[in-house]
C-alpha cells in the first residue's frame, strides 16, 4: 500500500515511491546543498558524497575507467543527451551513420527520428513480433544496406533492455553479437531494468552506453545517470562550466545523486527474484481463472521483468477500466505515463501487431517486486480480481 494515501499502488513502472533509506534521509533534513565545485568545506562535503556515489555505481556495474559516468535529470534527458551530443559530433565530421530504433522504444528514443532526419541522417525502425522480440538479421540487413561504411561506425542502435510497457526483455548478448558483426555503436536504454530482472547490474562493458533514471527504483525524481564509453567522441550537450568533463554544464544535483546510492543499497538488500517471479505467476493465474480467454501480454522467460503484466480487457476500453480501478483505490495505468491523457491506441501494442481496438483496451499492472509478503500479495490479487470481474 501507499502509506501516504492508503491506496494500492500498481503503477511502479511510471515512478516508484521513495526507498526507506531515501525517505529517512529526507526526514532527517541534513540536506546536501553545497556546490560540489566550491573549494570551501560545504562544497567539499557535497563533492565527497557525489564521489561516493560514483564509486558505488562503478563497483556495482563492474565498470572501470573505460567508461565515463554522466549525471543528468533522468531518462528523457539522458537519451537526448546521448543522441544529440553524438549527432552534433557526426554532423561536424560529415559522417552519416544510419540510426536504428525499435518500433517499441520509449518515446524519448522513438521520437529522435524528428531531429535526425532534419539533419540529414537516415533513420529506420526495426520491427518486433507479437512477443515483443526482434530479428537480429533484420538489423544487420538494415546496417548493410544503409550504413555509412566510411564513418567510425556504420550505424547507431538504441537497444531497449526492458520494455517499460510490457516488461519484455532483450538479452544484452544479442546487442553484443550485432555490434561485433556490424561494427555498430549501441546505446542501451536500461531504465526499466534496475531491480526488475535478475542480473540487471551485470551489463556488458563492450557496449557503448547505458542510461538509467533514478525515480524508477526509489530515488528522487529529476536525476539519472549514463555510462558512456570513455573514448567515444561527443559534443557538449549543455554549454557553460566544465562540470562533468565539459559535456553537461551546470551545478550537479548532489542530493538527487546521493539518493541513487541510498535507493540502490536498499534494493540490493531486499532482492529475491525467485519470490518475485512466483508472485507474478500467481497474479497471472488468478486473472486467467477469472476468464481463461483473457489475453495477457507477457513474457514467460525467467529473465523477463518480474513486476509487469499487461492485460487485454476486450469488452471495454482502457479508460473505463482505469476509472473503475481508481474509484476502488488502486493505481494502474494503460501504458507509459509520458503518453497519459491521450485517448489513443497503445503504440507499443500496435507495433507488436495488435489491432487498434485491442491496443485501446489494454491495462498495465506494475509493482514493487520485493515489497509484498505472501499474505499481502494475496490481498493485492483479491482486490485486482474484484475490479476485473466486472469487465471480463
Amino acid at each position: 500500500m501507499n502509506s501516504t494515501s492508503n491506496r494500492l499502488y500498481l503503477d511502479y513502472n511510471a515512478t516508484s515511491p521513495f526507498s526507506k533509506s531515501v525517505l529517512q534521509f529526507l526526514k532527517e533534513g541534513d540536506f546536501l546543498f553545497g556546490n560540489p565545485s566550491s573549494l570551501h568545506f560545504t562544497g567539499k562535503l557535497a563533492n565527497r558524497y557525489m564521489k561516493e556515489t560514483k564509486e558505488f555505481l562503478f563497483n556495482l556495474f563492474q565498470l572501470d575507467i573505460n567508461h565515463k559516468l554522466i549525471f543528468h535529470s533522468g531518462a528523457t534527458e539522458g537519451i537526448n543527451f546521448f543522441f544529440r551530443s553524438l549527432i552534433l559530433e557526426m554532423f561536424k565530421s560529415g559522417h552519416r551513420p544510419v540510426f536504428l530504433f525499435s518500433a517499441v522504444d520509449h518515446s524519448a528514443a522513438y521520437n529522435q527520428k524528428i531531429i535526425l532526419e532534419e539533419l540529414g541522417f537516415p533513420v529506420f525502425y526495426f520491427s518486433v513480433d507479437k512477443n515483443g522480440q526482434f530479428c537480429e538479421q533484420e538489423i544487420l540487413d538494415l546496417i548493410a544496406k544503409h550504413g555509412d561504411k566510411d564513418a567510425p561506425y556504420p550505424a547507431v542502435i538504441n537497444y531497449l533492455f526492458v520494455n517499460n510497457e510490457t516488461g519484455v526483455t532483450w538479452p544484452l548478448e544479442a546487442a553484443q553479437r550485432i555490434k561485433q558483426s556490424s561494427g555498430a555503436l549501441v546505446h542501451v536504454d536500461a531504465v526499466q531494468s534496475v531491480g526488475k530482472i535478475s542480473g540487471w547490474q551485470n551489463i556488458l562493458s563492450s557496449l557503448d552506453a547505458f542510461t538509467y533514471s533514478a525515480h524508477k527504483f526509489g530515488a528522487l525524481k529529476g536525476v539519472g545517470f549514463s555510462f558512456i564509453r570513455h573514448d567515444l567522441s561527443l559534443s557538449p550537450f549543455l554549454y557553460g562550466g566544465q562540470q562533468q568533463e565539459g559535456l553537461r554544464a551546470g551545478t550537479e544535483n548532489v542530493l538527487g545523486i546521493y539518493s541513487i546510492k541510498l535507493a540502490l543499497e536498499d534494493l540490493l538488500k531486499n532482492e529475491d527474484f525467485a519470490s518475485a517471479r512466483q508472485k507474478k505467476r500467481q497474479l497471472e493465474c488468478a486473472l486467467k481463472n477469472i476468464n481463461p480467454n483473457l489475453s495477457l501480454v507477457t513474457n514467460e522467460q525467467n529473465d523477463s521483468s518480474t513486476n509487469t503484466l499487461v492485460a487485454i480487457i476486450s469488452k471495454s476500453d482502457a479508460n473505463t477500466v482505469l476509472t473503475a480501478f481508481d474509484l476502488s483505490g488502486i493505481d494502474v495505468s494503460s501504458g507509459s505515463a509520458c503518453s497519459s491523457g491521450l485517448s489513443t491506441p497503445n503504440r507499443i501494442l500496435e507495433n507488436m501487431g495488435y489491432t487498434k481496438t485491442i491496443a485501446k483496451s489494454a491495462i498495465r499492472l506494475s509493482w514493487d517486486p520485493f515489497l509484498y509478503s505472501e499474505k499481502e500479495w494475496e490481498i493485492v490479487i483479491t482486490k485486482v480480481e474484484k475490479v476485473l470481474r466486472r469487465f471480463v
